[in-house]
């Protein structure tokens, strides 16, 4: 991500500015992705690098889970997500599964991995990246048993189905509520002249005084489940299966042309590597 935002410099240059006050950053509420948008901020702004430490170069946003409805895609957002996980989850043959899997987890896979990293919490954080790790063929410096190896690919895998469920009342109050694609429309206004001040969704999030500019440069720090119907939206139809790379990027330029407002749309799944997914116009 440090490198990411060394990218983003080079690309736009003296455009963006050269106070982190005048960009914004926003993150989901896990440690991860705040990290990622800290990283990203240093390396755009040319500072060291300050991870593990926490940076000072500019503020992140990480919003609380129950109030994010941009970079946090799960049953209270999604209404597709909701009915597979209620599908899946009354099926007598995965609460059994699960049931062998939680105690597997909470009894011999948590307190191991515990004594090795020294986190007493975010433990199923741990276990996903260690997923990660191996899937990528990247060594690790102790020794997993086989069944530990597939009850962290099982974690990983399954995540998405054993978070503590929502409340029936908010599941359905918040549904229609998913939020990027709304923010979305109000930044082509923006384009045309309308005041961020004006924004519904986007104001909810930014929280500066009315007289702040409207940043030229926003990033939203989130998950593989964020990005992934992002880019399938965008024509990648391979992410409706596929999870994207770690430290991807999807980049979204509003800009005006012979008096037209176009967006232009770009996938950055590696430093090495980037790929325009298209240019819209919009008027």
């Amino acid at each position: 991500m440090y490198g990411l935002g060394k990218f983003v410099r080079k690309r736009y240059g003296n455009f963006i500015g050269h106070n982190p006050d005048d960009s914004y950053f926003q993150s989901s509420y896990k440690n991860r992705t705040i990290d990622s948008a800290r990283a990203e901020m240093d390396g755009l702004f040319g500072r060291p690098l300050a991870w593990p430490e926490i940076s000072t170069t500019g503020e992140v946003n990480a919003i609380p889970h129950l109030k994010d409805f941009v970079n946090h895609v799960d049953s209270a957002t999604c209404m597709r997500f909701s009915q597979i996980k209620k599908a899946v989850g009354e099926s007598l043959r995965t609460r059994v599964m699960y049931k062998k899997m939680l105690n597997f987890w909470q009894e011999e896979l948590f307190p191991k991995l515990s004594e090795l990293t020294g986190e007493t919490s975010d433990l199923s954080d741990v276990a996903k990246y260690l997923a990660w790790a191996m899937r990528n063929n990247l060594s690790l410096k102790f020794q997993l048993s086989d069944l530990e190896k597939r009850m962290i690919f099982a974690m990983d895998d399954q995540m998405g189905f054993i978070k503590y469920p929502f409340s029936t009342s908010y599941e359905l109050e918040a549904l229609p509520n998913y939020q990027f694609f709304k923010i979305f429309d109000e930044f082509v206004d923006l384009v045309q002249g309308k005041p961020w001040t004006d924004t519904t969704y986007f104001t909810r999030y930014f929280k500066k005084p009315h007289t702040h500019p409207f940043p030229k440069f926003i990033m939203f720090s989130g998950h593989a489940e964020t990005l992934a119907p992002l880019l399938s939206a965008f024509g990648r139809i391979e992410f409706s299966v596929k999870r994207p790379r770690p430290g991807s990027a999807l980049f979204l330029e509003f800009y005006r042309e012979e008096g037209q407002i176009n967006v232009r749309v770009y996938y950055k799944a590696t430093l090495n590597r980037e790929e325009e997914l298209g240019t819209w116009t919009i008027h």
